[in-house]
C-alpha cells in the first residue's frame, strides 16, 4: 500500500496531570515532636537515597516547562547541548515538539528520539516516531524503520489503543516493505481494537484500503489466534483454518 502517513499523525504520548499532594493530619505537640525527630533521623540516614527522587522531580518540572515552551524557545533548546544526564522524557518531549514547530526539525527529532530510546529502550512512542522519521527520510520503510516499529510493538503491545491504531495503519501503508513477522504482529495486536473502544469505522476503513491495495486482509485477520470471535470477524473459512497467510508483493 502506498498511502503515506501524514506528519500530523506522528504519535505523541498521552500525559496525565499530576494528582494533588496529600495533606498530613495534625496531632499533639508531643506526637509532632516525635515525628520531627524520627524524620530527622530518616533524612540523615537516607539523604543519598533521596537524591534520585530530587532528580526525578527536577526532570518532571523541566519536561513540563518544555512542553509549554514557545516555538522560539524550542528552537533555542534544539541548538543547545542537552542537560547532563538528561532523562528520556526530555529527549522524547523535545523530539515531539521539534515536529510541531514550523518548519519541522525532522533530523533533530530523529536524533532526539534515538537518544530517548538509548536512555530508556521501553519508549514505545519514541520507537514508533523513529520508524516514521526513518521512512520519511528514505521515502520508504527501511529495515531500520521496521526494526524500530518492532521495538515499539515489543515495548507496548496493547498498552495504548491509539498507538496500536497508528502502527496498524503504518504497516498497511508500507506493506510491501514490512517483514512477515511485523505484518503478523500488527494484525495480532490490532485484534484488541475489535472489542475495546469504538473502532468499527477505523477497522472498516483499513479493510477497504488494504483490499484495494491487494493486501490479503481477511486471510491475515482470520489467522489471528484469539479466543474472541465476534460477528464482524466470523468463523474462519475451513480452507483457511490453520493455513499460513499469503506472502509476497500484494
Amino acid at each position: 500500500m502506498t498511502d503515506a502517513i501524514p506528519a500530523n499523525d506522528v504519535v505523541t504520548r498521552t500525559r496525565k496531570a499530576p494528582g494533588p499532594n496529600g495533606k498530613p493530619s495534625g496531632g499533639t505537640h508531643t506526637g509532632m515532636a516525635g515525628r520531627v525527630l524520627l524524620w530527622a533521623g530518616v533524612l540523615t540516614a537516607g539523604i543519598l537515597t533521596l537524591a534520585p527522587v530530587a532528580n526525578f522531580i527536577s526532570s518532571q518540572i523541566s519536561d513540563t516547562s518544555l512542553a509549554q515552551a514557545s516555538d522560539e524557545t524550542i528552537r533555542e533548546k534544539l541548538a543547545e547541548r542537552p542537560p547532563k544526564s538528561a532523562p528520556a522524557d526530555y529527549y522524547e518531549t523535545l523530539g515531539e515538539l521539534a515536529l510541531q514547530i514550523k518548519p519541522q526539525q525532522r533530523e533533530a527529532s530523529l536524533r532526539l528520539m534515538k537518544q530517548a530510546v538509548a536512555v530508556d529502550p521501553s519508549r514505545a512512542f519514541a520507537w514508533s516516531n523513529i520508524a516514521w522519521l526513518e521512512t520519511e527520510a528514505a521515502g520508504r520503510a527501511t529495515p531500520d524503520a521496521a526494526k524500530a516499529l518492532t521495538a515499539s510493538m515489543d515495548a507496548c503491545p496493547l498498552c495504548d489503543l491509539g498507538l496500536v491504531r497508528w502502527r496498524f495503519s503504518f504497516v498497511l501503508a508500507h506493506w510491501n516493505e514490512m517483514p512477515e513477522s511485523v505484518r503478523r504482529a500488527a494484525f495480532d495486536q490490532a485484534d484488541i481494537l475489535r472489542w475495546r473502544g469504538d473502532n468499527t469505522e477505523f477497522l472498516a476503513a483499513m479493510r477497504v484500503k488494504a483490499t484495494a491495495a491487494g493486501i490479503p486482509y481477511d486471510t491475515y485477520r482470520n489467522s489471528v489466534k484469539t479466543p474472541v470471535r465476534t460477528p464482524d470477524l466470523g468463523p474462519a473459512p475451513a480452507a483457511q483454518t490453520g493455513a499460513a497467510p499469503e506472502t509476497g508483493a500484494p
